[in-house]
């Protein structure tokens, strides 16, 4: 008996501390619920978010300088005698001028833009800090690149592989003709020269119209322009301007910079088609409408043209830092990368001439 109450009394703690547990049970889930809630809101999601992403970036950035003293591709080439071939800009360039522009000269107050250039609205730069700043900064020109000589231009034509190989059959056919006085070989070694001279020639033309390229941004380049110095109007030559410059433009003026525009006339209207391809002329006005520079209405950019209205424009940017500027650079000095076809067409006169050898 005494055996079957102790055995009794085990049995109703049991049940007592199971319907405890079952009683805590909903509490507790509910509060890890809630907790669950608290630790992933929306807040907390993005910001971990981010984290991940950065680091992950900061992975990849460091992976990629690890790398890059490595890679082939990151070495100078070298040409002949062990010299430096001449290459188009870094990457890290290229990457500046490909990337959106950084500025903030469209947003700040006027105020705050004319004490930035040390100009005045109605004065314009005095002739002292012209001066200083055109000697700092240089012309508003678009700089050239490195010219090659056109003699260099077309021996570089005659002087390819296959180039090369078609001059040594025709050397050999020539001494053919001189040892044993054969008609046959005198024509195919002329043949063969002629050919090569044609296609060096073709050669040359297409790569002399490719490097016309610069001539076209420089017929964008507006010849004069007004500005005001020392509270005096004149015209003076659109590369003597600087940043700070006070310039006024009116209908059928193109604009010699990019420019801040600082008031207008309401039916002022500025063409980007040379810019943008836009074939309307936008409207223009003081009050900036958009954090992009390319898209605010208080900007106007070189080579643009203005085909009605008037405005007075503050210079904020000259010559290669212009956007005209900027899309000649990453044009005329990236490096010429070999395109699929012409590897492939290398690839298959080798194979040609490796046979014709043998």
């Amino acid at each position: 008996r005494e055996r079957e109450k102790g055995q009794g009394a085990e049995r109703r703690r049991g049940a007592s501390g199971a319907a405890e547990q079952s009683a805590s049970q909903p509490a507790s889930m509910a509060d890890t619920v809630s907790a669950g809630n608290h630790r992933h809101s929306s807040a907390d999601i993005i910001a971990g978010a981010q984290e991940l992403r950065q680091r992950t970036q900061a992975r990849i950035d460091s992976n990629a300088n690890l790398n890059a003293g490595n890679d082939p591709k990151s070495k100078p080439k070298r040409g002949w005698f062990g010299k430096k071939k001449k290459q188009g800009k870094t990457e890290e360039e290229q990457n500046e001028l490909k990337a959106e522009m950084k500025m903030d000269e469209h947003r700040i107050p006027k105020d705050e833009l004319i004490s930035r250039f040390s100009t005045d609205e109605e004065r314009g730069l005095t002739t002292e800090v012209f001066k200083k700043r055109l000697a700092d900064e240089g012309e508003n020109r678009l700089t050239p690149p490195a010219q090659t000589p056109e003699w260099v231009k077309l021996l570089q034509t005659q002087t390819g592989f296959f180039s090369l190989l078609l001059w040594a059959g025709a050397i050999l056919c020539f001494v053919g003709f001189a040892l044993k006085n054969d008609q046959e070989n005198l024509i195919l070694g002329i043949v063969l020269a002629c050919v090569v001279v044609m296609t060096g020639l073709f050669s040359y033309y297409q790569e002399r119209n490719a490097s016309d390229l610069m001539n076209s941004f420089k017929e964008m380049m507006a010849e004069e322009t007004v500005v005001v110095r020392d509270g005096n109007s004149t015209r003076v030559d659109a590369r003597q301007l600087v940043r700070g410059d006070i310039v006024h433009l009116k209908g059928g003026d193109k604009v010699p910079a990019d420019v801040r525009i600082l008031s207008c006339s309401d039916d002022t209207k500025v063409d980007n088609a040379s810019l943008t391809g836009e074939s309307e002329a936008i409207k223009r006005e003081p009050k900036c409408t958009h954090q992009n520079p390319l898209e605010t209405r208080n900007l106007a950019f070189f080579g643009t043209y203005i085909p009605s209205g008037s405005a007075v424009c503050c210079v904020v940017n000259t010559g290669d830092n212009t956007v005209m500027g900027r899309i000649a650079s990453l044009t005329l000095q990236t490096e010429n990368v070999e395109t699929p076809i012409a590897k492939e067409i290398e690839h298959f006169v080798r194979i040609v001439s490796g046979f014709a050898i043998v």
